[in-house]
């Protein structure tokens, strides 16, 4: 055996040994980019992904204009993140990222006493909104105040924006 037979092994099994950790290298990239994509938001996933129309029921379904840390807003509707069904639409812009939580944009509009209608599951309310607490909101009509836990809620709809 002469000695180019050995040194001809050692450089392909180095080429194997290169071509395998090159292999798993890009391996590891993939699983990396992949949970990367897996862990985001859903507010970061919609105004990334392209325009989005929520459903408020069935047969009805909004553009998505804004995505907050946990509302989505399409039109003159508020939607909780964890109420949301979205589906993606060809048509329309993609969706602005909002700051404001729900929260904050339900006090704006208690402290402006707009008229508002929601959906807590059942027929929709109608009221002027006059406090939203930390996990409740109460809404004044003729008959009286209504209170709804915000967990309840499946949307809001302002009605009247300014007076």
């Amino acid at each position: 055996m002469d000695r180019a037979d050995p040194d001809r092994l050692l450089e392909a099994l180095d080429a194997d040994f290169g071509a395998a950790l090159t292999r798993e290298e890009d391996a590891a990239a993939a699983d990396l980019a992949f949970t990367l994509l897996q862990d985001r938001s859903l507010c970061d996933y919609l105004t990334r992904g392209g325009p989005w129309q929520v459903r408020l029921e069935p047969g009805r379904e909004v553009l998505v204009e804004r995505v907050g840390p946990d509302v989505v807003e399409a039109g003159p509707f508020l939607i909780p993140l964890r109420a949301a069904v979205l589906r993606k639409t060809a048509a329309g812009e993609l969706p602005q990222r909002g700051e404001v939580p729900l929260l904050g944009r339900m006090r704006a509009l208690a402290r402006r006493r707009r008229l508002i209608r929601l959906s807590d599951g059942g027929p929709p309310l109608e009221g002027r909104l006059a406090h939203a607490g930390r996990d409740f909101v109460a809404i004044g009509n003729g008959s009286g105040e209504v209170v709804v836990a915000l967990e309840r809620l499946e949307w809001v709809q302002v009605l009247e924006e300014a007076r």
